[in-house]
């Protein structure tokens, strides 16, 4: 779901980047491969975007970055802690 908030441009960049790599770049049977690397272009492209439209140095592109790393240590966190649950009997 996009943001409605100050980092939609990011938001929006990022899925439509995200999308259009899956509309012309697809391997069969390798869904991680495939979603992994959509993820990949798309956050690049639209920090890249970003750096080009606002600047640099631009607050959305702080921004866009910043919501990034929360997500990726989110992510660590959540895998750790699936990793480290113990399953009763």
């Amino acid at each position: 779901m996009l943001s409605g908030g100050d980092d939609a441009l990011g938001d929006l960049a990022d899925v439509v980047l995200h999308e259009s790599l899956h509309a012309t770049f697809y391997v069969p049977g390798q869904s991680t491969l495939n979603e992994s690397m959509a993820s990949f272009v798309g956050d690049k492209l639209a920090e890249q975007y970003l750096a080009e439209a606002k600047g640099p140095d631009s607050i959305d592109k702080a921004r866009f970055i910043d919501l990034r790393v929360k997500g990726e240590a989110r992510g660590k966190r959540m895998k750790e802690a699936y990793a480290n649950r113990t399953i009763a009997d």
